[in-house]
């Protein structure tokens, strides 16, 4: 699909005072980062490219806006290192990022370049706000009470298709994470094991589990007891022969659990797994989200750009250590490191390798979510989209810019 944004009514966000940089502005914010971490990996700042707006319409982005007065916050220990008020940083955007759901891990690497200065080096002030679902966060673009949000893909292009003005400015998760898990003496190994099972949807509706039911030629309705929800803990409780999980997530909490079938605890020898990703009908995870006319707009365009490097340079702190990313603030369940590290482990597997780059969206799995997302129906009859996406919805060029930067400063955006 042509990688295109359309110009849009502008909404309101703080983004629209989003500070438009120029080249000696930029390089030294790339200085900055380089010295938030150090090490063997980075190299002299000069060598980074200058963030360009990604502008995805014909014309010449409008010209910066001058840089506002710095704002000052109090901090403690809990609190990420605020903007710098050095010279270098001029002036500070304000970004309030949303992310849906409670599994902190999933989000490991924006809390790493929150806490590790990155967000701040690049002169932003951001601020990560929870919502419950997918839907939920997106809609806080439209309200204008968020500025960026994660979600998958194929709910991103359902509410650009229901009239949201929002596009895909980097796809952070290559793969996806949805797994069946059964326990091993069910005899339950693929989707055709399905029949006349308790088959758990999960929380986001079940698609990918509706579309591998369906694939392997049962009836999702007639041939299965299909029920909304199903996790581990309807696993645990005898409530279903298979819950939906997250790679990442529940299966990571199940490990270690009473075994149900008899004495000690789960171990993964217990447990069967049909990954619904190598089952083929896998659904892209979790992308960044703005506000198309944040794409159109030279300043807003630049915090945009700004945003995506510095979240990518968090990605990669990710990878690099996931013990000390899980001993992030807000990073690992309940303070248990040991379960966080896995967790973040097991994202890093749904984000690495990323052979186009860090951030850029594959057109052969965009491809495959949308003809998922076509074709397969809920319990209701109903489908996650109803027409081919329209031209606009991806935008590659901010990642692929954020990667020749982080190239520039000797860093992996592959893998």
């Amino acid at each position: 699909m042509e990688i295109v944004a359309d110009r849009l009514a502008r909404m309101r966000s703080p983004l629209h005072t989003a500070v438009g940089r120029t080249s000696a502005l930029l390089m030294s914010a790339a200085l900055a980062l380089s010295a938030c971490t150090g090490g063997a990996d980075d190299t002299s700042a000069s060598q980074a490219s200058e963030p360009t707006a990604g502008t995805p319409t014909a014309g010449t982005p409008t010209a910066p806006s001058p840089a506002p007065e710095i704002s000052t916050q109090q901090t403690d220990e809990s609190t990420p290192i605020p903007p710098s008020a050095a010279p270098d940083c001029p002036g500070v955007t304000p970004i309030r990022l949303t992310v849906p759901g409670t599994s902190a891990p999933r989000f490991a690497g924006y809390y790493a370049a929150l806490r590790h200065g990155h967000y701040s080096a690049a002169c932003l002030d951001v601020a990560i706000i929870t919502a419950a679902s997918a839907p939920e966060a997106l809609a806080t673009l439209s309200a204008g009470t968020a500025d960026v949000a994660v979600s998958p893909l194929a709910p991103g292009l359902q509410a650009r298709e229901s009239g949201s003005a929002i596009v895909n400015v980097a796809q952070i998760f290559q793969r996806s994470g949805t797994v069946q898990v059964a326990l091993a003496s069910t005899g339950i190994r693929s989707p055709a094991d399905f029949r006349g099972k308790r088959v758990g949807l999960g929380t986001a509706g079940g698609w990918e589990v509706i579309a591998a039911t369906a694939k392997a030629g049962l009836d999702p309705v007639a041939d299965t007891s299909l029920s909304a929800g199903g996790g581990i803990d309807a696993l645990l409780a005898g409530e279903v022969d298979a819950a939906a999980a997250q790679i990442y997530d529940g299966y990571q909490r199940l490990l270690g659990q009473a075994n149900p079938a008899g004495e000690g605890t789960l171990s993964a020898q217990d447990l069967a797994v049909i990954d619904y990703q190598a089952e083929g009908v896998g659904l892209l995870p979790d992308g960044l989200w703005v506000g198309a006319d944040h794409v159109v707009d030279g300043a807003e365009a630049d915090a945009v750009q700004r945003f995506v490097t510095a979240s990518l340079r968090g990605w990669i702190d990710c990878r690099d250590d996931a013990a000390a990313c899980a001993a992030l603030p807000d990073v690992s369940p309940g303070g248990d490191i040991e379960l966080g590290t896995r967790m973040v482990q097991a994202v890093n597997a749904l984000v690495w390798p990323s052979p186009a780059g860090l951030g850029v969206m594959d057109p052969v799995t965009q491809e495959r979510t949308v003809q998922v997302a076509l074709v397969t129906k809920d319990l209701e009859g109903g489908r996650l989209i109803t027409r081919e996406p329209d031209e606009g919805s991806v935008i590659t060029t901010f990642a692929t810019e954020a990667d020749a930067q982080l190239e520039a400063l000797g860093l992996n955006v592959t893998g």
